[in-house]
């Protein structure tokens, strides 16, 4: 699957891991600055199931996105690079607004 990508849909498929691992690692801190969770989707499965469903729930993310990139890339490859670059940006905004969040910075502004 990976070695049929193209070298910039690997890097937005690598950015797309690293970037949810950084919601995760933002998300955390968060909470445990007294933070909450302000996805209800991702509320709920705190609640009910703790971080370690955040975990797994972001790895079957991650997995699923990297086997649907690969399904489409022969058929779709403008569509898989747009979509990539869609979801980043989208991910990389929840990580930005975690971070913003902690109430060190959030005391600053």
């Amino acid at each position: 699957m990976a070695l049929s990508l193209s070298p910039r849909s690997l890097v937005l498929l690598g950015m797309f891991t690293a970037l949810n691992v950084g919601d995760l690692v933002s998300t955390w801190v968060d909470l445990h600055a007294g933070l909450r969770e302000g996805n209800p989707f991702m509320s709920m499965l705190l609640a009910q199931h703790g971080f370690g469903a955040l975990v797994l729930y972001k790895i079957l993310v991650i997995v699923v996105v990297s086997i649907i990139t690969g399904a489409l890339w022969t058929t779709r490859p403008r569509l898989v690079g747009i979509t990539l670059l869609i979801c980043d940006l989208l991910v990389f905004a929840a990580v930005t607004a975690n971070v913003l969040q902690f109430p060190p910075l959030a005391a600053g502004f």
